[in-house]
């Protein structure tokens, strides 16, 4: 078999949903961009989208950047999410999402399109919002995205490094190339 020896092991990839603060007024309240970070289940997302390979963050940086990795304390942002905090964050502002609708878009690759597809009914369940999924291709994607007015709605992106530390999460020149790899 070409799978002999061959092991699985945690690899250094960040995944995160973006929300567009300068072209989109809902976004730019940070209320609202706080309140659905809070309501998502990062380890349900984690468990039912990459079923025993991908482990909910705890912070911004993945734990494969050991050794300088160090667990962040995100005890305002539980990894099983906190849906009544986030709803009571809302009507302390005096927000109500409910019947809200916005895109969000997404590569079309890989399971990008399953994960926003969950976190999207997410956010219906906790605020009856609707995050239309929008797929196309990576090289649409990055144009969309690079483009003088950005994604008119949330995004979905993630970026993987060949190497596990924190240099190689963190710095990125522009370029699209070998040593971080887009997704």
């Amino acid at each position: 078999s070409d799978r002999t020896g061959v092991q699985a092991v945690p690899g250094p990839e960040v995944e995160f949903v973006g929300f567009p603060t300068a072209t989109s007024p809902l976004f730019d309240k940070p209320v609202i961009r706080r309140a659905l970070a809070l309501a998502l289940d990062r380890q349900a997302l984690a468990t039912a989208v990459y079923p025993a390979t991908r482990v909910a963050a705890t912070g911004f940086l993945p734990p494969t950047t050991r050794p300088v990795y160090a667990p962040t304390a995100c005890t305002d942002l539980p990894v099983t999410g906190d849906v009544p905090a986030s709803r009571a964050l809302l009507a302390a502002a005096g927000v109500d999402l409910k019947n809200v609708s916005f895109d969000y878009t997404v590569n079309n690759e890989g399971r990008n399109v399953a994960l926003a597809r969950a976190v999207a009914a997410q956010w219906k369940a906790a605020f009856g919002v609707t995050a239309k999924v929008i797929t196309t291709d990576f090289t649409r994607f990055v144009a969309s995205g690079t483009a003088q007015q950005g994604f008119s709605g949330a995004f979905r992106f993630s970026w993987s490094t060949p190497y596990p530390d924190p240099d190689g999460m963190l710095y990125f020149d522009g370029r699209i190339d070998s040593q971080i790899k887009l997704h």
